[in-house]
């Protein structure tokens, strides 16, 4: 009885110790992150107790600013000519098809005259014929 109540004492022991060992691991985290976090915000106030880092990074920034904004511009810029292009493609085939309509529609006029001519010349030949 002694023996077995001492083992299950060195179980509770040793869960107890594994416990504790995770539960370490995961404070030394949160106080890595937070230690992180701090470094951050002191970065933060030093850069606005200094006033012209804040100034050079305002700058920094209203340069960037300004060269997206000319990209931008040039973005638009270049999907106008491509949308224009593209417009212009597309006329230039509707008016392209618009011509092989009508040249389709005058050639069947023309094949439909010559056959009624054909047609007119076979019944004057059988006319004289006959």
């Amino acid at each position: 009885q002694l023996a077995d109540d001492i083992a299950a004492m060195k179980e509770k022991i040793k869960a107890i110790h594994e416990e504790c060992t995770n539960t370490k691991q995961e404070l030394e985290s949160q106080i890595s992150s937070k230690r992180r976090q701090i470094q951050l915000l002191e970065s933060k106030i030093s850069s606005l107790d200094n006033p012209e880092d804040a100034d050079s990074t305002i700058q920094k920034y209203n340069r960037r600013y300004e060269e997206l904004l000319e990209l931008q511009k040039k973005n638009r810029e270049e999907m106008r000519a491509n949308m224009k292009a593209v417009n212009d493609e597309i006329r230039n085939a509707m008016e392209l098809v618009k011509k092989y309509e009508e040249y389709k529609k005058k050639t069947v006029e023309e094949v439909k005259e010559y056959l009624e001519r054909k047609e007119e010349e076979i019944q004057n030949l059988r006319l004289l014929d006959s």
